[in-house]
């Protein structure tokens, strides 16, 4: 059943909203489901999955990691909530188990995405020790545009003209195109000499590993 759904996933099926998902969201869905829902449920044929089932797995994940089982939870509804619709008819689900799932949701504080001038103080320092060029490159566009790490981590050194660097629509999130006008110093932190402007360094293509691993 979740193979479908994840057939339905990519090409845009899945959801009411016939929308395709991005890759990063199909990554993180096969994640989740690795992760947190076939160990538990992966045996279990999906017609006897239970509501009770879906509630200790989301109340167990809630237990360590509140916003993780809030995730799991809207995952969780989706792909339930898929099978249970005609979108989803090869599956056959008459009763959708995930329907009151929603009344789950844990508490999440806002995030806070401002830095006051002493933490940029720290952060500018902590990237000119730790960090080599590459990764202080990245980090301080990430500041000074307030992108997101995936929308600069697969930069094409194409998308910038003049000094207006623009974001194809299936890398933002909202999938459209977005432009940023880029000061000086954000320009000659952008400008390099190849494709992309953070290349793998042993592969074809744009960096992908070792951002997360920086910042933490």
């Amino acid at each position: 059943a979740h193979s479908l759904y994840m057939e339905a996933v990519r090409e845009g099926r899945a959801s009411k909203s016939k929308r395709r998902n991005k890759p990063r969201t199909i990554s993180d869905k096969l994640e989740l489901y690795k992760r947190d829902i076939a160990p538990q449920l992966g045996p279990i044929p999906i017609h006897d999955v239970s509501e009770r089932d879906l509630v200790n797995l989301v109340l167990q994940k809630g237990k360590m990691a509140k916003i993780r089982a809030n995730r799991l939870a809207a995952e969780l509804h989706v792909f339930f909530g898929w099978a249970a619709s005609l979108r989803g008819c090869e599956v056959g689900l008459e009763i959708d188990p995930s329907r009151r799932l929603a009344d789950l949701r844990f508490p999440e504080a806002p995030r806070r995405r401002k830095l006051d001038l002493d933490e940029i103080e720290l952060f500018l320092q902590a990237l000119a020790q730790e960090e080599e060029r590459d990764v202080r490159r990245a980090m301080l566009l990430w500041l000074l545009t307030a992108s997101r790490r995936f929308e600069l981590a697969c930069a094409q050194s194409s998308g910038l003209v003049r000094s207006d660097w623009t974001m194809p629509g299936e890398r933002s999130k909202n999938g459209h195109a977005h432009t940023i006008r880029l000061g000086p110093w954000g320009r000659s932190l952008f400008l390099g000499n190849s494709e992309w402007v953070f290349p793998a360094q042993k592969a074809e293509g744009p960096r992908r590993h070792g951002w997360y691993k920086a910042r933490d």
